[in-house]
């Protein structure tokens, strides 16, 4: 949160935002809390990102995850508002609302210290998650990601064509919850993909041989 002081003041004078938000802010009601974080976080200003900040950790899930995508919108900044957010993410680890927000926030502000974080929640239970951090990884555009990305297509790919096993049992178990749950998450990984490489490749067979055989001199766009 200390760093917070370091962001440059993107308007002179945020004392009327301020206001507004304290006065707003002392209602008892959740979605007007909410709508008075909204409103804040359009003002980008030093003292407006260490009230985000302490948000974060504050009130119900719905104020942190608006408090966490305001934060996101510190594009001038990415460094230094990423920084909290990654600092945040421990304290709300059980919560998916604020962690998808939090993934979303470093993905607007392409932050590359998220990238190991980003990577271990790709394949995350919740698909709220999952989403976000899948979108990030294509935004941070870090070579890192790569690796993870191909194996959770590979799981997707072997999910919906298992290959035969050596006991002669058939892969897992195919549920329709699952089902929706790799349709939502293989076009967001080919995306990401093509967004880290800039290759549009047709099939994941594709795309791992490409990857083999790149992997050890890619640099990244």
């Amino acid at each position: 949160m200390i760093l917070l002081l370091c962001l440059l003041s993107l308007q002179d004078d945020p004392e009327a935002a301020i206001s507004a938000f304290k006065a707003a802010y002392k209602n008892t009601d959740e979605k007007a809390r909410v709508a008075a974080v909204t409103e804040l976080g359009k003002t980008q200003h030093a003292k407006i990102g260490k009230i985000l900040a302490g948000l974060l950790t504050a009130d119900v899930s719905a104020v942190r995850k608006q408090a966490a995508l305001g934060l996101g919108l510190y594009v001038e900044r990415p460094e230094v508002a990423g920084a909290v957010l990654m600092s945040a993410m421990r304290p709300n680890m059980k919560d998916n609302v604020v962690l998808a927000a939090i993934f979303d926030a470093v993905g607007s502000l392409r932050y590359r210290g998220a990238t190991d974080e980003v990577n271990n929640k790709l394949n995350h239970v919740s698909d709220d998650v999952s989403v976000a951090a899948i979108k990030a990884a294509g935004r941070i555009g870090e070579p890192k990601c790569m690796d993870r990305l191909i194996a959770l297509w590979g799981n997707i790919e072997n999910y919906r064509n298992p290959p035969p096993s050596l006991n002669g049992g058939g892969g897992p178990r195919r549920t329709p919850e699952q089902d929706a749950r790799v349709d939502l998450q293989e076009p967001l990984v080919r995306e990401s993909i093509k967004a880290i490489c800039d290759q549009d490749f047709k099939n994941f067979a594709e795309a791992r041989d490409w990857w083999n055989a790149h992997r050890a001199t890619f640099r990244g766009q």
